[in-house]
């Protein structure tokens, strides 16, 4: 489990990785960890919520594209009819190509989008993402380290 500020090449799901962990994958080089890389994975994953769609549609997606030319998710993104504008604005501040000028995680998570009281699918779609994508055990009983995005969601709600 890599920790906030390690340096790896990680393995990953090319169609959501964050543009500079395609770009290390590439080179063959490490990779600093950031919660930035989990905004960026996080946004593409909530736009296929949303949409059933992923943002790379049908193209053949690979680590070139993804470190190249990482700006036809983001422009797809702009043109897209499927989302309200309230998803929209969400994903706009967090599909943004450089790591160091995507919003923050814990300022996406004040975002009014994850802040709603109502029982809506939206709300039901987030929570589903919440459990899944951070489990605490391994089927045999061992413990897993948090992921960083649950860390700091974690630190938002003590």
């Amino acid at each position: 489990m890599a920790v906030e500020g390690t340096e790896i090449i990680p393995a990953c799901t090319v169609r959501f990785a964050a543009p500079e962990v395609a770009a290390s994958r590439l080179a063959n080089r490490p990779v600093r960890i950031t919660a930035a890389i989990d905004v960026w994975a996080m946004a593409l994953v909530l736009f296929q919520l949303f949409t059933g769609a992923s943002l790379w549609d049908d193209i053949e997606v690979d680590e070139d594209l993804v470190a190249n030319k990482a700006e036809v998710a983001v422009a797809k993104l702009q043109e897209s009819q499927a989302l309200t504008q309230q998803q929209k604005r969400l994903l706009q501040v967090m599909l943004v190509v450089q790591p160091e000028d995507r919003m923050r995680l814990s300022e996406v998570l004040k975002k009014s989008f994850f802040n709603e009281v109502e029982d809506t699918e939206q709300s039901k779609s987030i929570e589903i993402l919440a459990l899944f994508s951070s489990p605490t055990k391994f089927s045999n009983g061992r413990s897993i380290a948090l992921l960083q995005m649950m860390q700091e969601i974690d630190t938002l709600q003590a």
